[in-house]
Order: structure tokens, then C-alpha cells, then sequence
């Protein structure tokens, strides 16, 4: 799955968490998801659906430096009993 779009994101200090909207390039948004610390990263999850129906995603930004982080984002077609990872993007500042 591609997404293409913008995401707003606004940290919330009575909740200590990031709450997020997604505006798609290709029409609709995907509301009312979070982004919440987990030891050593940050965990952000959502409601999606596609083709084959509804799924929940998790992605992860973790190894974050000054300089670089990776994110990584999992699927789960069964209510988040198991997990498939969907995509890695490693970034790096560029001065």
C-alpha cells in the first residue's frame, strides 16, 4: 500500500501523547490516531482498510539520533494478534 499525503500532528500534555490526522493524496483521511512512548520508541497505531478489507497498523520510530531514526511500519489482519512488517525507512539529517 502506498500512502501519499500529510499528516497533522499536535502533542497533547494532559494525555503525554501525539495525536494525529492523515490527509491522503488520493482522497480521505484517516482520523483519531495516537502516538504514545514504548520504552525505547515512540508507537503510533491506526485503523486502515484497503481492498481486502479492514487492517491496524503500527509504526515505530526508534534508533532516534540528533541525526538519524528509523521508522517501521507493521499490519494486522487479525485484530493484532500477529504481526507482518510492511515497510523500513531508515532517515538521515541532511545538513
Amino acid at each position: 500500500m502506498i500512502f501519499a499525503g500529510t499528516t497533522l500532528r499536535t502533542w497533547v500534555p494532559q494525555k503525554q501523547r501525539w495525536d494525529l490526522a492523515f490527509l491522503s493524496a488520493q482522497g480521505g483521511h484517516y482520523p483519531n490516531f495516537f502516538g504514545k512512548w514504548h520504552n525505547d520508541h515512540m508507537q503510533i497505531e491506526v485503523r486502515n482498510q484497503d481492498a481486502q478489507g479492514e487492517f491496524l497498523s503500527k509504526i515505530r520510530f526508534k534508533d532516534i539520533t540528533a541525526e538519524s531514526f528509523t521508522w517501521d511500519m507493521y499490519q494486522s489482519r487479525d485484530e493484532g494478534k500477529s504481526w507482518s512488517l510492511d515497510s523500513i525507512i531508515k532517515a538521515h539529517r541532511v545538513n
